[in-house]
Parts: structure tokens; C-alpha cells; sequence
């Protein structure tokens, strides 16, 4: 699914691209790219209901990277 994402993104078919995205994150809630795809896309639509979500996938993203990183320095 996240590949199908990234082809309509590359297409610059926003709509197909964060529908993909979607179905990626609805099957792995932590995709990273899926995550930081979607919420870039999902500002670059500029549509004001979607900036909550795009904030919540960026945080998500985040915190997963933090954890990561610290995990690595033990």
C-alpha cells in the first residue's frame, strides 16, 4: 500500500497518494514513511481539518525516532 502511496505522490496525485498512505497506516500504525509522507501531504493540501492530523502523525514519528535513538545508546 505504501508503495501504491508513493507512486500516485510521484504522479502528483494527492488524493490517490494519502488514500494508499492511509490504508498503509491502517495496517501498520508505525510506518515511519508512511507517517512522515502522509503528514507532509497532508499540509501541502493546506485544508485546516487535516492540520491536527498531520501534527498527531509528526509526534507519532517522533516519539517512535526518539525511542529508537535511545535504545541505540545503551
Amino acid at each position: 500500500m505504501f508503495q501504491l502511496g508513493v507512486v500516485f505522490l510521484e504522479q502528483g496525485k494527492a488524493s490517490q497518494a494519502l488514500a494508499y498512505l492511509d490504508k498503509a497506516l491502517e495496517f501498520d500504525p508505525e510506518h515511519q514513511q508512511a507517517l512522515l509522507n502522509s503528514a507532509i501531504l497532508l499540509q501541502e493540501l493546506g485544508r485546516a481539518e487535516l492540520r491536527k492530523v498531520a501534527r498527531e502523525r509528526l509526534l507519532k514519528l517522533l516519539e517512535k525516532v526518539k525511542f529508537l535513538s535511545q535504545r541505540t545508546e545503551l
